[in-house]
């Protein structure tokens, strides 16, 4: 019996004897476990990859288009036809419309649609492009701008079939005995087959009132339609300058923020548009100040808007990217640049003075500053960085021994957790602009971060230090 016993107690302290793979195995186990458990109890740390960006100060505006403009009238009733296409500039005596006063011209064209059938492979190339231009552009609140479109396709078709042409046109109404009615340009400018009233509109004229749009009717003259002189006597409206301007009522805020600028930069939401106009402060006829912003370019883009949203940019600050949950203040020691010195080994540090068997000694204590700029050194606060390092209330001595500096003054600084080498390190930032979710840092600033740099998204999770990875 004694052997098998002690055959027993040998077997089984085999068996409890541990395995180096298993005992490995459980470590990696159990960090995964604990690990996992961490992230599904806690906060999780993210980074994030700074990336160049910009943003932009900007403030919306909706103001009311002035420009140098007049309406052709109609010389008598009829169904009109329009000669020019809208948007197209004319010279003095150029055929602009005709009036079909009897009815004839407009019957004739019904009967004949084969008139625009025939349209050549260039024909139909323009014809295209003003359909596609139309509905990239196009915007549900302004749908008036569908009889635009079809405007400018009528009058295309009409030019396309031969009859746009004056000697075309004049021979072909001879053999038929019709009569029309030529309108011509009294100026030379840019057509327009829409009226709203406001063509006679100027600076001294306008009131609050007139943006609130109260009685506003803008009216569509089209191809073919009969004029309703009662209504109206236009038939067209001539746009006789490419300067063009905007005016807009401002708060007293505004009116402080802009009394001194004289250029600022406009873009135009709705069409995805910029361009630099001249701006002026005025009284407007109520009184009140208005801000008027002129231009002399993209006047055939707004041809038939009255009023018009846009935005004032004050300013677009470009440099790194930074989430605002990324930006941490930091505290430091600001310790004047002239007390910095370095050893025989090319360490930067400082010299304390200290008491030895009753005299003051200098001794080099090694610490790299955190931050520098072209005055100060800035040192780490609290905790592992005051144990061996400077601290408070230490007395430094510069190289030369002639000046002192007592460890006192402290500075906020922001910056953000850089971990490129898997731990954070503080690298200051200095903001130039901030909006909702980010800020705008200065780039290229040394001892900061730079594009492709990973850093804590969510900086109140960490600490200066810390190993993430």
């Amino acid at each position: 019996m004694a052997p098998e016993k002690q055959v027993f107690e040998e077997n089984r302290k085999r068996r409890f004897q541990p395995n180096v793979g298993t005992v490995i195995f459980l470590i990696i186990f159990l960090y995964i476990i604990f690990s996992a458990y961490g992230m599904l109890r806690g906060n999780r740390i993210s980074f994030y990859e700074v990336r160049e960006g910009s943003i932009v100060q900007e403030n919306g505006f909706s103001g009311i288009i002035l420009r140098e403009e007049q309406t052709v009238d109609a010389p008598g009733g009829g169904h009109i036809h329009f000669f020019a296409q809208e948007g197209r500039r004319v010279g003095v005596g150029d055929e602009i419309f005709g009036i079909d006063d009897t009815g004839e011209f407009t019957k004739y064209l019904g009967e004949h649609p084969e008139l625009g059938s025939n349209l050549s492979s260039e024909q139909l190339e323009d014809l295209q492009s003003r359909l596609s231009a139309f509905s990239a552009h196009f915007q549900n609140q302004r749908f008036s701008s569908l009889y635009e479109i079809k405007n400018s396709l009528d009058t295309a078709a009409l030019r396309y079939s031969g009859l746009g042409e004056e000697k075309e046109l004049d021979s072909k109404l001879e053999e038929l005995g019709i009569r029309l009615i030529r309108g011509k340009a009294p100026a030379a400018g840019v057509v327009s087959y829409s009226v709203d009233g406001y063509e006679g509109l100027r600076e001294g004229d306008i009131r609050e009132e007139l943006f609130q749009k109260a009685g506003y009717e803008e009216y569509f003259i089209k191809p073919g339609a009969l004029l309703q002189l009662d209504r109206s006597k236009a038939a067209c409206r001539l746009v006789t300058s490419s300067d063009w301007s905007i005016v807009f009522p401002l708060t007293e805020e505004q009116r402080t923020r802009y009394q001194d600028q004289k250029r600022v930069k406009l873009f135009f939401p709705g069409k995805e548009l910029a361009t630099s106009a001249d701006l002026t402060l005025f009284t407007g006829a109520d009184s009140r100040v208005y801000g008027r912003v002129k231009m002399s370019e993209l006047m055939e883009d707004f041809l038939n808007e009255r009023f018009l949203n846009f935005r004032i940019v004050s300013s677009e600050n470009r440099g790194l990217k930074i989430p605002l949950s990324a930006v941490v203040d930091q505290e430091f020691y600001q310790i004047p640049k002239d007390y910095l010195v370095q050893n025989e080994k090319g360490e930067d540090g400082f010299l304390k003075i200290s008491q030895v068997n009753g005299q003051n000694t200098a001794q080099f204590v090694a610490e790299e500053p955190a931050v520098s700029d072209e005055q100060f050194c800035y040192l780490r606060t609290g905790g592992d960085a005051e144990k061996d390092g400077i601290k408070q209330g230490d007395l430094l001595s510069r190289s030369d021994g002639k000046q002192s500096f007592t460890v006192a003054k402290t500075k906020v600084l922001q910056g953000v957790y850089n971990i490129n080498k898997g731990y954070c390190i503080f690298r200051q930032i200095i903001p130039l602009e901030s909006g909702t979710d980010y800020l705008i840092a200065e780039a290229n600033m040394e001892n900061s971060v730079s594009v492709y740099d990973h850093i804590i998204l969510n900086a109140s999770l960490v600490k200066d230090g810390q190993l993430v990875y």
